[in-house]
């Protein structure tokens, strides 16, 4: 290649370069007056409509920091830590409700806040992600429960139709405990979960029972209309023992029945 064919050459690059600077400055002209069409001195637009908004984050690549979408449920909302971990999520659920979880820095939700049927609830986790506090609401009203480090129940304070209901539970999540106001008792239990003591209120003051491992009462003692009542029984649950107020003349009365129960006597005060 001659020079001078090298210096045409040239001047047909610099003349293309040209060209295209031109070009590319109309495009802008073009993009500035299609914007200045559709706004007005520069106001933001009233509706923009998209299938999905994205913000990067800030370490660039694929990683999100913000992510607005619509899916099957409505409307989503994610937002993202540094690390591209979900730490906050707003979206709708088939329900119909919303629902807002809130995650820890490794992505594991922390907590919770949704709807259901009945109403409200709010979730609490643990690191591992096991519900370990939870409040709702129920048909009859609020319920309260707080669970072990393995999300198994430990304690249960609900509303009922009667007023409150209080359940304590083992290590197991097995109930070993129970209060219930519509019942008007509170109930033991063994960790087999049978009954092994019982306290409740009556029409004519209260009652206690005792009952051994398998359940089976073996001890009462009840206020009646006369008085006190005490009742030993034996492991099928048979009287053996009594004491209690005469009905007619106010006296003690001390019984005691054979182990068949076929035969027994009575003592009573006077001749």
């Amino acid at each position: 290649m001659t020079h001078e064919d090298l210096a045409a050459r040239l001047d047909r690059l610099e003349l293309a370069h040209r060209r295209t600077r031109r070009l590319a400055g109309v495009l802008a002209l073009l993009l500035v007056a299609a914007c200045s069409g559709t706004m007005d001195d520069g106001a933001i637009p009233d509706v923009i409509r998209a299938h999905k908004f994205v913000v990067p984050g800030e370490s660039g690549g694929a990683s999100i920091a913000v992510l607005l979408s619509a899916n099957m449920e409505g409307g989503f909302l994610s937002i993202s830590n540094a690390e591209g971990k979900d730490v906050g999520v707003i979206n709708a659920k088939r329900n119909g409700g919303g629902f807002l979880s809130i995650s820890n820095a490794e992505g594991t939700s922390a907590g919770s806040i949704g709807t259901n049927e009945d109403g409200g609830y709010l979730g609490i986790y643990n690191p591992e992600g096991k519900g370990v506090a939870a409040i709702s609401a129920k048909e009859d009203g609020g319920r309260l429960s707080i669970n072990s480090t393995e999300g198994k129940p430990m304690a249960a304070l609900a509303a009922n139709e009667g007023g409150g209901n209080l359940v304590i539970s083992n290590t197991e999540g097995k109930p070993v405990g129970l209060f219930d106001a519509n019942l008007e008792h509170l109930v033991i239990y063994n960790t087999e979960g049978k009954i092994v003591a019982g306290l409740a209120a009556n029409e004519d003051g209260g009652a206690l029972t005792i009952h051994n491992p398998e359940g089976t009462m073996v001890g009462l003692l009840v206020a009646d209309e006369n008085g006190g009542f005490l009742s030993i029984n034996n492991t099928e649950g048979n009287v053996k023992g009594f004491l209690e107020v005469d009905a007619k003349n106010g006296n003690g009365v001390v019984g005691v029945y054979s182990r068949e129960g076929n035969k027994g006597r009575t003592l009573k005060p006077g001749p």
